[in-house]
């Protein structure tokens, strides 16, 4: 197979990368493949050579997170991943949806995947079975992002044996349905939404520019909405468990035996139980509204980057503006609640009965935690954007952009 030819109406340079091959990005926990005599590593080195046994042509998997060529790729490639043939395979299992770093892989590219039209190129695999993923509607962001994806069932795969034939014609499989994705994908990036025709031939079901600013319109008060809720939930937090520790202290200057010490951690559980779910359902419609707004950022952010002047009036800037200062906000909760949450979960080592409050809790803080990558990468862009136009407006070098500048710098804005 011959990598496919980009055609004139690509829609970003991509001299940086070597469209001669085929990339993906291998996500997985350290964990697991040290648990599984380093398997999961070896299923990609076979996984690459049945690739280009089938094709003649090379797949570059990035497999190590900590290696500075997955940094150097993980932001030329993401952005650029429907012209490259980038896929991104998460190998699925119950830790997987534990590892910070995993999750936020998981938005980031899924996010990007949307905002391209793309989403079949992210290929999870099974590895070992999350009960989650049976749910009908799992709460869970990332389970649920995994769930409404074709994800290869691989939970077989890991008990074979590599020569059993089962094995061999399993990996087979994933390597041809890799070639399958990259032959199935258009040779030019989806068009906006107002090129998209609705009938006849040619016409696309993919969700255009306009869908996403649509679905953006609706997801940013309910992300602003979480957001202000935040701070009178943590608020409530704080007070129980001050109460809970004025109580300590009058029941060790009493004498109180460990009964007593005992009850009063009991009724401190229970009344973390409904703040708790609070800040759980919080975290879960927090990340939502984020999962609904990538998308419709990114698309932003494509159509400044190929026409400035004519993708940014006024009420595109002050989106943007609205982001930033929202992302700013949602930084500094961020920190506040994983404060709050690490000092509670230092209790739990009092009585078992604290358990299931603050894994609630920190349910909610991993939901709230996954966003932050998410509009990190939203400023980066918007700060690399701020110092282009600059340059590109005065004739002149793009100056250092201040630190948050955010979207101060987008055309359309006003003195």
């Amino acid at each position: 197979m011959s990598p496919r030819v980009e055609g004139p109406m690509r829609r970003c340079s991509v001299s940086s990368v070597d469209s001669a091959e085929i990339a993906g990005f291998w996500s997985y926990t350290h964990d697991d493949n040290e648990r599984d005599g380093e398997r999961i590593l070896r299923l990609a080195e076979l996984l690459k050579s049945e690739f280009a046994l089938l094709t003649g042509s090379a797949l570059d998997l990035f497999v190590d997170r900590t290696d500075l060529k997955w940094g150097q790729e993980w932001r030329l490639r993401i952005e650029n991943a429907l012209a490259t043939t980038t896929f991104f395979i998460p190998v699925v299992t119950p830790q997987y949806f534990k590892s910070e770093e995993c999750r936020k892989e998981l938005l980031r590219f899924v996010g990007h995947a949307k905002a391209l039209g793309a989403e079949e190129l992210v290929l999870p695999l099974l590895y070992v079975d999350v009960p989650e993923l049976r749910l009908e509607a799992p709460s869970d962001e990332a389970v649920a992002m995994v769930k409404e994806r074709q994800w290869q069932d691989c939970r077989r795969l890991r008990l074979l044996a590599e020569g059993d034939p089962q094995f061999r014609a399993k990996v087979n499989e994933l390597a041809r349905r890799l070639i399958e994705i990259d032959h199935s994908l258009p040779a030019e990036p989806a068009p906006a939404a107002a090129e998209v025709a609705v009938s006849g031939a040619g016409a696309t079901h993919e969700p255009g520019h306009m869908e996403h600013f649509a679905a953006a319109e609706e997801a940013l008060p309910r992300w602003a909405a979480t957001l202000e809720a935040l701070p009178s939930v943590m608020e409530r937090l704080g007070n129980i468990a001050e109460d809970f520790g004025e109580r300590m202290e009058r029941s060790d200057a009493e004498g109180g035996n460990f009964a007593k010490k005992l009850r009063i951690t009991r009724q401190f559980a229970d009344a973390l139980g409904a703040p708790a779910g609070e800040l759980l359902k919080l975290g879960q419609e927090y990340a939502a509204s984020l999962v609904a707004l990538d998308p419709a950022v990114l698309s932003m952010l494509q159509l400044i980057e190929e026409d400035a002047e004519q993708a940014t009036p006024q009420e595109v800037h002050e989106f943007f503006l609205q982001v930033h200062t929202l992302a700013g906000e949602a930084r500094t909760a961020t920190q506040e609640l994983r404060q709050l949450v690490g000092i509670l979960d230092q209790a739990r080592r009092m009585s078992r009965e604290l358990g299931p409050p603050i894994d609630t809790m920190k349910q909610g803080l991993r939901s709230i935690t996954d966003g932050q990558a998410v509009f990190d990468e939203w400023e980066a862009r918007l700060e690399d954007l701020d110092a282009r136009i600059a340059g590109s407006t005065d004739g002149h070098p793009p100056e250092e952009p201040e630190a948050g500048s955010g979207a101060e710098g987008l055309p359309g804005a006003t003195e």
